[in-house]
């Protein structure tokens, strides 16, 4: 009996497979990925596997080259990461990876059992090592899996959203119960949050605001319609050291713990020239007087 493989389904199959191995990595080094990143690297990753099938390209699939495809949908998929936060990416993909491929193997193997004892056929036979192997590997990284991607009740973690004159952000706010930041006008609690994770709601003038020197802007900034909303918040370090942070009022503030699920708060937005978390598991520091 002769087997066909068909391109089309084989490429289809290896992007959803793909795709949902990038989601799993995100959440489990908890990482923010961009959807447009990931579906680029997961069709990468189909084009590669499709591409075996062509004659004389088989020793495109071996193993090492798996690896280092493997690798480069990682790199793709998350261009920002560096260093040894790059490692823990790396390592988070492949144990995916492998226990995506260990629940293959296992469920392929009990249908072939039950299969074959509907044909009357004995239902047990000797189980290679390799099956046993990856069984094993399946049933050690399920429960590590769990430990590592859910958030339980008293997670610190929160989905911050910010509204801008029609532009909105979403990014993750950790809740810092360290942060008795408030404007000095309004009383207001005080978000701080990366200037990066910004840009995309902020005009450029109150970009330059925010990361360059105060007394070296131009006049466009007091042109700008943001320039009305800017405030500057005066803090006190850990270590004693006293500051000015630049801030703003947005239109809209949510805080919650999941999508939707929470109404308008005040608050005022200080903005960090700094990253606030070197590994970008968050991009906010919450009041916790917005909890």
């Amino acid at each position: 009996m002769t087997g066909y493989v068909y391109a089309d389904v084989l490429f289809l199959v290896n992007f959803i497979a793909n795709y949902l191995l990038l989601r799993a990595t995100a959440r489990l080094s908890r990482r923010r990925a961009r959807q447009g990143r990931m579906v680029l690297s997961s069709l990468g990753g189909a084009l590669y596997a499709t591409l075996a099938l062509a004659p004389g390209l088989d020793p495109l699939y071996a193993w090492p080259l798996r690896l280092v495809a493997g690798a480069l949908m990682v790199l793709v998929a998350f261009p920002d990461v560096r260093g040894r936060a790059l490692f823990s990416l790396f390592l988070s993909f492949y144990l995916c990876c492998m226990v995506a491929a260990g629940t293959a193997i296992a469920f392929f193997a009990l249908v072939r059992s039950l299969r074959s004892y509907s044909l009357g056929y004995p239902a047990w036979s000797p189980v290679p090592w390799w099956a046993v192997f990856a069984g094993l590997l399946v049933a050690a990284a399920i429960p590590l899996l769990l430990a590592l991607s859910s958030q339980k009740p008293g997670s610190p973690f929160l989905q911050v959203q910010l509204e801008v004159d029609g532009k909105s952000v979403t990014l993750t706010g950790l809740l810092d119960t360290g942060n008795d930041l408030r404007d000095p006008l309004t009383g207001l609690p005080v978000i701080v949050v990366d200037l990066d994770s910004l840009k995309g709601i902020l005009s450029g003038e109150t970009i330059d605001f925010f990361s360059s020197k105060w007394d070296s802007l131009g006049d466009d900034l007091a042109l700008d319609p943001m320039a009305r909303r800017l405030r500057l918040i005066p803090y006190c370090g850990i270590s004693g050291k006293r500051g000015v942070l630049p801030g703003f009022i947005p239109d809209k503030v949510f805080v919650s713990k999941k999508a939707g699920s929470s109404a308008p708060i005040d608050a005022v937005v200080g903005v960090s020239w700094k990253k606030l978390s070197p590994s970008g598991a968050y991009q906010a520091l919450v009041h916790p007087d917005l909890v």
